[in-house]
């Protein structure tokens, strides 16, 4: 699910530059806002939800291979 729409309709204040976006197991992962754009959220595979590194997936579809960031648990707008 492509999450460009749902950050910007939650309209981060204008100084927002980064996102980090924090796991499970206490890593962070900081992004670019303008990667926001190319965020997709990823809850299931083949039909089962993700319950071994889930709750969610982000991929970053910005044409580089990224690996996507697995046991997503929260986003922190800074």
């Amino acid at each position: 699910m492509p999450l460009k729409s749902f950050i910007r309709n939650a309209a981060p204040f204008d100084d927002v530059s980064t996102i980090d976006v924090e796991t499970t197991n206490g890593d962070v992962h900081t992004l670019s806002i303008d990667q926001s754009d190319f965020l997709i959220a990823a809850f299931s595979k083949e039909g089962k939800p993700l319950r071994e590194d889930g709750p969610v997936h982000l991929y970053i579809a910005d044409g580089i291979k990224h690996d996507p960031i697995r046991n997503v648990s929260k986003l922190h707008f800074n």
